[in-house]
């Protein structure tokens, strides 16, 4: 049966010579009725055209001349309106691409005055509503090296994205796409269907699971920051969010809200610590599976989702601006820390459910390593990008892709168009999910539930702790040392840690400076606080007070 499927299956239509000529075909059945009309109306005023009646003559050559671009602008309002005329007049493209570029063969006649004829190799055009096939036979043909070569040239000739190419049995199929546009979705209407991962368009999904960590790229304008948080209506339903915004403004709202609350990170030091309590967070949730790996008596670990677990999601603007940051030798740890922490999670959390989306106006080397490109398996590109930043996201399976930048589309200016691909596969024209004038990114997040994180080291009712305990000499923020002590005194605010601070590094309590020469706290140093903090609950003195008795 697999046999005679092959041998019937449906290729599409061969393309001929004679359909170069399809274009004036199509031009001359247009001009047809009213020609036929104009004779018969000749033919019964014939009496009139013999005796030239002027009137009659006039009217009749004005109708002829005014058919000619009635025609014209009928043929190509039906080009674009109709769907059989325009693959009518993709076939006519497809021979006139065939014949300009010499992949025919050619006859000539022995007989003098006798024309030459051609005939093409055999290939096939299939089109469906929103994709097109070209077939073209290999076989030892003397054009086989070219075929293996033209997926670019049918995206520029056909003004198409060129998806992917198949080999069949004596055969390429090059795959093209049209009418992205028409596969766009609003962005409240992103979320994660089961088995597909997170819709982004009608036929675009992000499958997390299977192609982990999700790399955006795209210049200034270009709509990263709006993708973004399309990303987190989706992501931020299914499972914890982290925000890391370097450039203190687009998240800065959502902090106000429950659902994100102690969970949006500005400074360099926050969103170093972040990524070293992430790092946590997946070691918590593997020493959690392997738990009940053991006592469900199974001999391999499965992924999160076999044990009931949701994903958490790490989502980092701005990653160019925040490694800028980074340089110099007073924030060399800190490089260190982050460089550390984000090669442990980007490699190993995919099996825990930990994934990390970062967005890059240009994907350079020195801010992203090829080993950590190289595991963020889904790559977007929004706006305006160079070739090399193209070849950066897509890499050397991409170096015949025509990338072009759109920005009109049938008249009217578009945002949010780039490419997407995942790791390794062809790369496709893509439309960021759309926001109209009355939408909000705010007022839908501000009816989201808070969903709680059972291994966040730092958030009150942890239920997990990490699997490898954290080092003494951590450097924590002053918002780290706050949540960790709230655990045992839930009436504290960030005030009252930062006047013990004070007070402790006036000379009374040793801390250790950092690396820009200033006083720091480190884990270790938290049971000092607690030790002031015990006294104040138990005595009426002031904080003064209790730090010059115990520590002065």
């Amino acid at each position: 049966m697999s046999v005679l499927r092959s041998i019937f299956r449906y290729k599409g239509v061969r393309i001929r010579p004679w359909m170069m000529k399809i274009p004036l075909l199509l031009y001359g059945l247009l001009l047809l009725p009213v020609w036929l009309a104009l004779g018969f109306l000749l033919y019964i005023r014939r009496e009139d055209v013999q005796t030239l009646n002027q009137a009659l003559l006039s009217m009749v050559g004005a109708g002829w001349l005014l058919n000619f671009f009635l025609a014209a602008f009928l043929n190509r309002f039906l080009e674009e309106r109709l769907l059989f005329w325009k693959k009518l007049f993709r076939m006519s493209i497809l021979a006139r691409y065939l014949y300009e570029r010499g992949y025919y063969y050619e006859k000539k006649k022995k007989e003098a005055g006798k024309k030459r004829t051609i005939k093409f190799p055999r290939v096939y055009l299939k089109q469906g509503r929103y994709e097109l096939e070209v077939m073209l036979e290999l076989s030892g043909s003397k054009f086989q090296d070219q075929f293996l070569k033209l997926g670019g040239d049918f995206e520029t000739t056909f003004f198409m994205d060129y998806i992917e190419d198949n080999y069949e049995e004596k055969f390429i199929v090059y795959k093209l796409a049209y009418s992205a546009y028409l596969n766009r979705i609003h962005a409240r209407d992103v979320k994660v269907v089961k088995g597909k991962g997170l819709k982004l368009s009608k036929s675009v999904y992000w499958n997390y699971v299977e192609n982990p960590n999700l790399l955006l790229a795209g210049g200034i304008g270009g709509g990263k920051t709006v993708f973004l948080r399309s990303l987190l209506v989706g992501a931020g339903k299914e499972g914890a969010a982290y925000l890391c915004d370097p450039k203190h403004a687009d998240f800065v709202p959502l902090a106000r809200l429950e659902v994100f609350k102690d969970r949006v990170f500005y400074t360099k030091e926050d969103i170093v610590a972040m990524y070293e309590r992430f790092e946590q967070i997946m070691e918590a949730r593997y020493a959690h599976m392997n738990q009940l790996m053991e006592e469900r008596g199974e001999k391999e670990l499965g992924n999160f989702e076999k044990y009931d677990l949701k994903p958490v999601f790490l989502i980092h603007d701005e990653v160019n601006s925040f490694m800028s940051s980074l340089d110099g030798n007073a924030s060399y740890g800190l490089w260190e820390r982050y460089r550390k922490a984000d090669d442990n999670v980007t490699l190993k959390g995919r099996q825990a459910g930990c994934y990390i989306i970062k967005a890059f106006q240009r994907p350079g080397h020195d801010d992203l390593p090829l080993k950590i490109r190289s595991n963020m398996m889904f790559h977007v590109t929004m706006g305006r990008l160079d070739e090399y930043a193209y070849a950066a996201m897509f890499g050397e399976e991409n170096k015949n892709k025509n990338f072009r930048n759109v920005s009109y589309l049938a008249g009217k200016r578009v945002y949010g168009r780039g490419y997407c691909a995942n790791f390794g596969d062809q790369a496709q024209e893509f439309y960021a999910p759309l926001i109209d004038k009355d939408f909000n990114f705010y007022d839908l997040f501000e009816k989201y539930e808070r969903i709680e994180n059972p291994f966040d080291p730092l958030e009150a009712g942890s239920q997990h702790q990490p699997a490898s305990p954290v080092s003494e000499n951590q450097v924590l923020t002053r918002k780290e040392a706050l949540q960790a002590l709230q655990e045992e005194f839930s009436n504290l605010t960030d005030r009252n840690i930062r006047t013990v601070f004070d007070l402790l590094k006036d000379g009374f309590y040793p801390f250790e400076t950092g690396e820009t020469g200033s006083p720091v706290i480190k884990q270790k140093d938290l049971a000092a606080f607690r030790q002031v903090f015990e006294e104040r609950e138990r005595s009426d003195k002031s904080y003064k007070q209790i730090v010059q008795e115990q520590f002065g």
